[in-house]
């Protein structure tokens, strides 16, 4: 009897050890994993920024045409055909933007077609021309000013009654609104609202109001 005893101790002990063992397992696997929200308040929210810079803002008008024995050639209306200048630079995209191609017009016609009443514009250009392009839009610049505010156009938001951007200070983000004086595929004139060389937010900003802690990021691969 004084061994069955003996037994039924150690038996109590190890089951006792078990019921231990998964408890603190339960514990640990219950663990409490910080979410994305709990990460970005205490690192800051992620983003890219850029400086305001100056430079040389562009007005451009883009016309459409086809490649015909090695010159572009498009029809437009007199309201185009008056804004553009003979001899004015011309860029075309080529891989969804990935690389250009610079050229400059080399005619524009003095009088319209008689059937169509459009006016004819062709484009040479510097570099090779892959065949088989089709229908293309190049890009003219009609309005050249020098030494203003620049800044990308992702880095403004629009969505709003006014135009504003998001200017990094401290780490820390403060809401401008700013005046645009002009605008084209690439980027905002701006007029009024921030000064050069502030560092702006080129990040989606439609859910900032101002005042969120961020961390900027060099690189898409950044830990957050």
């Amino acid at each position: 009897m004084r061994y069955l005893g003996v037994g039924i101790v150690l038996l109590a002990l190890y089951i006792g050890s078990l019921l231990w063992k998964n408890e603190v397992n339960e514990i640990k696997n219950s663990a409490y994993l910080p979410t994305t929200y709990d990460l970005q308040k205490k690192n800051g929210i992620p983003v890219f920024v850029t400086e305001v810079k100056r430079g040389k803002f562009q007005h451009f008008i883009t016309i459409t045409g086809t490649f015909q024995n090695g010159l572009l050639k498009s029809a437009v209306a007199s309201m185009v055909k008056n804004q553009i200048i003979l001899g004015s630079r011309a860029k075309l995209e080529l891989d969804n933007g990935d690389r250009f191609v610079m050229g400059r017009v080399a005619s524009v016609s003095s009088a319209p077609n008689l059937l169509s009443g459009l006016y004819e514009v062709t484009v040479s250009f510097e570099g090779k021309i892959p065949k088989g392009l089709g229908a293309v839009t190049v890009d003219i610049p009609v309005k050249e000013v020098n030494n203003v505010l620049v800044v990308p156009r992702e880095s403004v938001n629009i969505r709003g009654e006014k135009p504003a951007l998001f200017v990094l200070e401290n780490n820390k983000l403060t809401k401008k609104v700013v005046e645009i004086a002009g605008s084209n595929a690439d980027v905002f004139w701006i007029k009024s609202g921030v000064k050069q060389n502030e560092t702006i937010v080129v990040s989606d900003t439609r859910y900032f109001v101002g005042g969120e802690f961020v961390k900027v990021m060099t690189e898409v691969g950044n830990n957050l």
